[in-house]
């Protein structure tokens, strides 16, 4: 849905805020992202071919953070 509104409003460059507090591990969230789903949401957003500026927030499993973030950033690499 947010991709799609996303093509519908054509920007021109395109700032995503990223919080790993959504990853299964996260003990402070009630969500249930594994590393695969981080690629897939970076792979969506990728896929749009815009211009990113990615931050990142959250994310409370320390030990995992690097390896999230590898996760949701190689689809970017690849386009």
């Amino acid at each position: 849905v947010a991709c799609k509104a996303v093509v519908e409003f054509k920007p021109e460059i395109l700032f995503v805020s990223i919080g790993f507090d959504i990853s299964a591990t996260d003990p402070l969230g009630d969500f249930a992202v594994t590393p695969e789903g981080f690629t897939q949401i970076g792979a969506k957003i990728a896929a749009l071919g815009l211009p990113t500026v990615i931050v990142q927030e959250g994310g409370y499993d320390v030990s995992r953070l690097g390896e999230y973030a590898l996760c949701f950033l190689r689809p970017f690499a690849n386009r």
